[in-house]
């Protein structure tokens, strides 16, 4: 059973980034869903933040900061998904399925 902290070294560090295969124990899975929806709140609350501050003194300097603050934001939730389907994948294949039942969870 894996700690918080070694499911996240694991998620942000290790070689699994673009590996559909292999496995991934329960404990990793689910510390590392926690960990990253973590991290996914913090950045939408600093990005919220940010626009917030900008928008106190002109509407014109928040709707621009907002404007450049959409692509670092869409990257990263792209970012996030893609983690999300390499860990599910590894899930599954943890519990001995194919991965292509993640498909499933599209339709």
């Amino acid at each position: 059973m894996l700690s918080f902290s070694q499911a996240m070294k694991n998620t942000l560090t290790h070689s699994k980034h673009f590996d559909f295969k292999g496995r991934s124990c329960r404990s990793e899975f689910w510390w590392s869903t926690l960990g990253l929806y973590l991290i996914m709140m913090g950045v939408i609350f600093i990005a919220c933040f940010i626009i917030y501050l900008f928008r106190i003194g002109s509407a014109d300097v928040g709707e621009t900061v907002a404007e450049i603050l959409t692509l670092p934001l869409l990257i990263f939730f792209l970012l996030y998904f893609y983690a999300g389907i390499l860990m599910s994948i590894r899930r599954l294949h943890d519990r001995n399925m194919r991965g292509w039942w993640y498909l499933m969870l599209l339709i």
